[in-house]
């Protein structure tokens, strides 16, 4: 599928009606999900992994991969508006191989995924931890694209996993909460990345 299809498939995608910001559920744009894709798609061969999203918010990065061919995608979320409204998505554009799970990834255990994608809280409004997610990651797939904030410290805590630090792409932030004053702004983020094997 063309880029430009992509974009205006993840478009057509239901976002989340009231985000919680303490939660950072900042709605990742269709173009930044496109970019991230095509990153994912230069060094990895999607078709027929089985992968998992991880935080899926409206489920823009899984439903990506399913675009991509992938053979099967996990949904994760802990909200459960996120998990209504991943499972809308899927069911509307038709995916009968993505599975939604209302789920804390720290407490995912014995399982494991050809590979994992993430837009993960940068910790801006939240006390994320990001060096136990990095970890955690790591021991249920070889092979992780994750995006993050642009900054030194990401990059560091990146490194300690074995990730290397890919292409910096803008994410459109939209207006989700009272004290947002713009109507959208936009954020230096970074994909960061691991890969092991391309089965």
């Amino acid at each position: 599928m063309e880029k430009k299809e992509i974009t205006k498939l993840l478009s057509s995608l239901k976002t989340l009606e009231s985000a919680n910001f303490r939660l950072e559920q900042y709605q990742t744009d269709p173009k930044a999900a496109t970019e991230f894709l095509n990153f994912i798609e230069n060094l990895y061969d999607v078709s027929e992994v089985y992968a998992a999203d991880l935080g899926c918010g409206n489920g823009i990065l899984g439903i990506g991969l399913l675009l991509l061919n992938a053979k099967k995608v996990d949904f994760y979320d802990i909200d459960e508006m996120a998990i209504e409204t991943c499972a809308s998505n899927l069911k509307n554009v038709g995916f009968s191989n993505g599975y939604v799970f209302k789920k804390d990834i720290f407490d995912m255990d014995n399982i494991n995924y050809d590979l994992i994608v993430s837009n993960p809280p940068f910790g801006i409004q939240s006390n994320f931890d990001m060096d136990s997610f990095m970890q955690k990651v790591s021991k249920i797939s070889k092979n992780s694209f994750i995006i993050v904030k642009d900054n030194k410290s990401m990059y560091e805590i990146a490194r300690r996993y074995d990730f290397d630090v890919g292409k910096t792409i803008e994410v459109k932030i939209g207006n989700t909460a009272k004290f947002h004053s713009k109507i959208s702004t936009e954020i230096r983020a970074r994909i960061v990345y691991k890969l092991e094997d391309n089965s």
